[in-house]
């Protein structure tokens, strides 16, 4: 299906125009017209797409590796169609996060697809902190070789507690795939070279993770009237759920937790 749209398309809109005139030539498909569709013009393209497609042209949308709009250029053309009333189909292609959650193994029953996994050490920190709060079990994210061994070894100095599955060149020829924990992954990953986009899926051993001993900590700052155990209890609902019963056990009610009521955050 996609050979024949791509045989039909009055005009392609490719994210490398020179890339996708080899994927073309393999496929003997010529006379379209390729016009770039890429992060640095898409925004101001869209305009000129939609006028062609209001004169009764078709227009096919790929991007280089993957599924555009996916973490790849193609959306803005899509939203302005939609704006303008034109009709947009699907076509399934491959897209490496869908399928790289396909073989991971891990718990698929709710998954979080974030893109690519930030750079400043910083973000990084927040959208761990998020992973931790947070009730999916699996999170989805891309990342570029240069960067891959900086994530790995962010999660090694932060003590992540998490299963990792990196998968690098997705149905290509020489796809890779490493499983464990980040220092099992790093010690994978040293031993060989990777140069493709990599998708790398998270699976956290431990979520919020307040200790006894910052609840019992939190707990003694509370009774003494010193601020702290909102802190301790912040790491999530469940964890000031697990303070507030605790503080009610020990002292015969919920007055004694004060400010600690799951309710009341």
């Amino acid at each position: 299906r996609g050979r024949q749209i791509l045989e039909t398309a009055n005009i392609i809109a490719a994210e490398d125009t020179r890339r996708s005139v080899v994927l073309l030539n393999k496929l003997g498909i010529r006379g379209n017209s390729l016009s770039a569709n890429h992060k640095f013009n898409e925004y101001g393209k869209a305009k000129w797409f939609i006028e062609q497609l209001q004169q009764g042209k078709s227009i096919a949308v790929i991007t280089d590796a993957g599924t555009p709009c996916i973490s790849d250029p193609g959306n803005e053309l899509i939203r302005a169609a939609i704006d303008a009333g034109i009709r947009v189909v699907g076509v399934p292609g491959c897209c490496a996060a869908v399928n790289a959650l396909s073989i991971s193994g891990f718990d698929l029953s709710t998954f979080f697809f974030y893109g690519f996994f930030p750079r400043e050490t910083a973000d990084r920190r927040r959208v761990l902190m998020m992973m931790r709060k947070g009730d999916t079990a699996t999170y989805a994210f891309y990342e570029s070789p240069k960067r891959i061994m900086s994530v790995i070894d962010f999660f090694i100095e932060e003590n992540a507690q998490l299963r990792l599955c990196l998968c690098n060149d997705m149905t290509k020829l020489h796809e890779m795939t490493f499983r464990g924990t980040p220092e099992e992954v790093k010690a994978q990953l040293i031993a060989k070279e990777t140069y493709e986009r990599h998708v790398f899926l998270t699976d956290l051993f431990v979520r919020c993770g307040v200790s006894d001993r910052h609840a019992r900590r939190a707990l003694r700052r509370r009774r003494h009237g010193r601020p702290g155990a909102c802190h301790y209890a912040g790491a999530c609902p469940r964890d000031r759920l697990r303070l507030h019963r605790r503080g009610a056990s020990r002292h015969g009610g919920v007055r004694s937790c004060g400010g600690l009521s799951p309710l009341r955050g």
